[in-house]
């Protein structure tokens, strides 16, 4: 089995996500080859640990459009996944249980359904749209204090004092 996937998500609230994306999935076998191509939505719930470093999460995905090679197009499509995630900086490791189920039309009166599951191990890399914030910021404020710029008394520029908001106590900050 190969997979190869395209997926976009975005933060609606800090622990809410919602995901879009495509996927081609092809199995072969040394009497036949089949291409599965996947439309798919989902909403993921998430927890936080370890000050945003680890993200614990459970996933719902609904597939509007999947094509199937040699057969006709499944009548419903879902799938569920946990997932456990760990982030330093820009790099991720994510591993991943996934169960899918597809749902097809009868044939000869015999239903046919057919069911994935996985246990998957992956990297990544995130990047930012220029005014996005980053999933676990969303829903938190961070305040800079006022620039001060007055000369100090050896000539050079005061290094402006940064306030950090911290996410389950709104009034409290540190100062650098």
């Amino acid at each position: 089995m190969g997979e190869a996937r395209l997926d976009v998500s975005r933060a609606a609230r800090s622990w809410l996500v919602l995901h879009a994306g495509a996927l081609t999935r092809r199995y072969s076998s040394a009497i036949a080859a089949q291409r599965w191509v996947i439309a798919r939505t989902g909403a993921e719930g998430r927890i936080t640990l370890l000050d945003g470093a680890l993200v614990a999460g459970a996933l719902v995905t609904f597939d509007p459009v999947v094509s199937v090679s040699g057969t006709r197009r499944p009548n419903m499509s879902i799938g569920a996944s946990t997932s456990l995630s760990y982030r330093a900086g820009r790099l991720s490791v994510r591993l991943a249980q996934s169960l899918e189920r597809a749902d097809f039309p009868s044939r000869d009166g015999e239903p046919r359904l057919e069911q994935l599951s996985m246990l998957s191990l992956g990297n990544g890399l995130a990047t930012t749209v220029v005014g996005a914030r980053r999933p676990q910021d969303a829903g938190q404020r961070s305040f800079l204090a006022a620039q001060d710029t007055r000369p100090t008394a050896l000539g050079g520029r005061r290094r402006p004092p940064t306030r950090y908001s911290h996410p389950a106590e709104p009034g409290r900050s540190r100062r650098e």
